[in-house]
């Protein structure tokens, strides 16, 4: 993995230490890692140093993140692929931009090989400039606009707008550790009531060079990313579009990923990369966004279904007072209306056996449909059927003091009815991704209560796994403790808790609910939340930490939601050091059984305490001993072997920790080593061959901070290279060098809290 190391002079300089073999998924030779071994990798934030806000005085664009939260200021691109330069806008004098032209100078060395849908540029334009002696293409891109793209003052609690911002995508030969000088961007713009355009302050970048993109694809766990507004990729001459959908294509396959959703064709993907679609919803069809526009097609909250042609009054729910409802009678959806037949369960085996997409993604928020009941003729003869009243009682009492009397019967016929479109929506496009030959996924994005008991709300409650197990993608979210570019950062150093206390347990609970051996998977989400101006950002370790979390503790997909998070190459570095991490541990986290014959407990300063009496009885599902917050383990059994992860959601220092495995073979012996970092530990004699006993007395080992590590106990295997012995000593040496440094890291995280 590439690092950013600062000299005493301030100078970055670009080292590329022995660990980048893990982006080949290769072991470490032994004689390279005696100083890892010794020295532990302390991880932590290393790749970004963070700024406050940068409030902006008048309209200013810059690239993101690096113009607005980068201190280095150095935006990095990946060599021989392509990289995004995100074009953020801000306007905090609120003036009224009609008409804006971005103007763009690239240094030598850097090519502009494609624009985003809000750009429209003409490569003709293109002209050379001198600037200090050196040549720099200019391009000038007329923009479009909107609150998103150039807002009018603050954007909720974000100056600098970068929904859907002006993007360009960005190439380069030189090679690593290059510098490529400055990027310039300035705004001229046409003010309404004005005569003249205007300039906005010019404001640069630096440019650097880093190695390319070197990765593993997983083979079993979806890995992908999202993005809307950035990806749309446009051109003003459309002739070549196609090729730059390609190239986009081929650079997320590059990063490791075999599933993205980010509106580019199925058609431009390269073979291992699948489109997954949100369809077209209601935002897209009415606003005629730029992104999806090839799906005439999109359901959501149960009985919501977006279409092109708009949805017939005659299968719309009906409301008390004998008005349609925006949203379709769940009775049209199960009972296949022929409308719904033809023009949604038709055109999703259309789409799937045309090779479209491969998955369909829906928003599954129910609970106000499920509270707006539909009062139609059709539906109570449905209640009658399900709940087995006389229907001379349900006819009289219809609707209200029905359900005033048979409030769980009616609770139970709704959650059926939601649990019905479901199967619906799941089985047609499994069967005819069947029929096509390949998998093909429908996928219910909801609030995790969803999937259990929903009772925030009076009308009703419901039960999504009451249905069964469903050829289906179970996904729930997690936008909590996002930094945001208008505040210090972090605000919060357990940003990733929630994320990865979801994805445990809804594995656990589904594994629990639907056994082992179940069709459906399941995927936590990470994301900006989608208020507040979108104002959140990751840094590169943090999106890695996320990403990774949820492979780690058991989902099957990992994914972003809602927008692309890979900003420059620092970030496709990172996506594509944990992809290959995750193809090399997914036979253990994805069929491996799940367990927890284990204890971790810090041995070294640390703002999680867990006592030295913690037994496996008292680990929680989510994976945490106690409250969750800083420390997470997960526990698999392959073949004999088992594999602990260990994540460290604390930013602000590595951890030592003493990990007891219990439930070994009295009369085999083991060994306890890390494939990744090509060691082992060993016993106070040197020995790496330990007992059960001494395994469940407890060996210390070291979690780095925001990081994942995993640790392997497998049988002892004679002629088997496990790489570096680490001695007991060793790691108390290390241990305290560090306690100083450590104690002053946990007094700083009280701060935050």
């Amino acid at each position: 993995m590439h690092r950013l190391h600062r000299t005493r002079t301030g100078q970055v300089t670009h080292k590329f230490p022995i660990a980048v073999a893990t982006l080949l998924g290769l072991l470490l030779v032994a004689s390279a890692s005696t100083t890892l071994a010794q020295t532990f990798d302390p991880g932590g934030l290393k790749l970004m140093k963070v700024k406050p806000e940068h409030k902006p005085d008048d309209l200013a664009v810059t690239v993101w993140p690096t113009g607005v939260i980068d201190v280095e200021q150095t935006h990095f691109l990946n060599q021989h692929n392509l990289t995004a330069l995100i074009v953020a806008v801000a306007n905090p004098q609120a003036r009224n931009i009609i008409a804006a032209t971005l103007v763009c100078d690239l240094p030598q060395g850097v090519e502009l090989k494609a624009v985003n849908a809000n750009l429209l540029w003409n490569t003709k334009e293109t002209i050379f400039v001198q600037r200090a002696g050196r040549t720099y293409a200019r391009h000038r891109i007329v923009t479009r606009w909107s609150r998103d793209t150039i807002p009018r003052g603050k954007l909720g609690r974000c100056w600098w707008a970068r929904y859907q911002p002006p993007t360009l995508w960005v190439t380069t030969e030189a090679a690593p550790g290059a510098q490529l000088g400055r990027v310039f961007l300035s705004c001229e713009y046409h003010e309404a009531g004005k005569e003249a355009n205007t300039t906005s302050p010019e404001s640069s970048v630096g440019l650097a060079v880093l190695p390319q993109l070197q990765s593993r694809t997983p083979r079993i766990a979806k890995s992908g990313v999202m993005g809307r507004g950035p990806n749309a990729i446009g051109s003003y001459e459309n002739d070549v579009s196609a090729e730059h959908q390609r190239l986009l294509a081929s650079y997320i396959k590059n990063m490791g990923c075999n599933i993205h959703m980010c509106g580019l064709p199925q058609s431009s993907c390269p073979p291992g990369l699948a489109r997954w679609s949100e369809g077209r919803n209601y935002n897209q069809l009415n606003r005629n966004s730029w992104h999806n526009l090839g799906e005439p097609l999109g359901v959501r909250d149960g009985f919501r279904v977006d279409h092109d042609l708009g949805v017939p009054d005659r299968i719309r729910a009906i409301a008390k007072n004998g008005q349609r409802r925006s949203h379709v009678a769940p009775w049209a959806i199960y009972r296949r209306h022929e409308w719904i037949q033809r023009h949604v369960l038709d055109e999703m085996t259309r789409s799937i056996t045309q090779g479209n997409y491969e998955g369909l993604w829906a928003n599954w928020e129910p609970q106000t449909l499920l509270s707006e009941w539909d009062y139609s003729e059709q539906t109570r003869g449905e209640f009658i059927k399900h709940s087995g009243l006389p229907a001379e009682e349900v006819e009289e009492l219809w609707l209200d003091d029905l359900v005033k009397k048979h409030r769980e019967k009616w609770n139970a016929f709704r959650n059926w009815e939601l649990v019905q479109c479901a199967k619906l929506y799941s089985e047609t496009i499994h069967n005819a991704g069947k029929k096509a030959g390949r998998d093909a996924w429908f996928t219910l994005c909801a609030p995790q209560d969803n999937y259990l008991k929903y009772d925030s709300f009076k009308d009703v409650s419901f039960q999504m796994l009451s249905g069964g197990d469903l050829p289906a993608v179970f996904q729930t979210w997690s936008y909590h403790h996002v930094p945001k570019s208008d505040s210090r950062y972090p605000y919060n150093d357990r940003m990733g808790w929630y994320l990865v206390a979801r994805a445990g347990w809804l594995r656990r609970y589904c594994d629990q609910q639907l056994g082992t051996n179940r069709k459906s998977l399941v995927s936590c989400v990470y994301g900006h939340a989608q208020t507040g101006g979108r104002a959140g950002y990751f840094v590169p370790e943090d999106l890695a930490w996320r990403h990774l979390g949820s492979v780690m503790a058991g989902c099957n997909v990992a994914i972003n939601y809602a927008e692309w998070t890979i900003w420059d190459g620092r970030y496709a570095s990172e996506m594509a050091r944990v992809n290959t991490r995750i193809a090399r541990w997914e036979d253990y986290l994805l069929r491996g059984k799940t367990q927890t014959k284990h204890t971790v407990i810090p041995v070294s300063p640390f703002p999680q305490t867990i006592p030295e009496t913690v037994t496996p009885d008292s680990h929680q599902m989510g994976g945490t001993w106690g409250k969750p917050e800083y420390l997470f383990s997960f526990e698999y059994e392959r073949d004999g072997s088992r594999l602990i992860v260990l994540g460290n959601n604390w930013h602000f220092g590595d951890c030592f920790i003493k990990l007891k495995v219990l439930d070994l073979d009295a009369n085999k012996r083991y060994v306890l080593w890390e494939p990744e970092q090509n060691r082992a530990f060993a016993n106070p004699n040197g020995q790496t061959v330990l007992s059960a006993e001494e395994l469940a007395s407890g060996l210390v080992i070291h979690a780095p901070a925001t990081r994942w590590s995993a640790v392997l106990i497998q049988p002892y295997e004679k002629n088997k290279d496990y790489g570096t012995a680490v001695l007991p000593e060793t790691v108390r040496k290390v241990m305290k060098q560090r306690h100083a440094g450590l104690e002053q890291s946990v007094k700083r995280s009280a701060e935050f809290r």
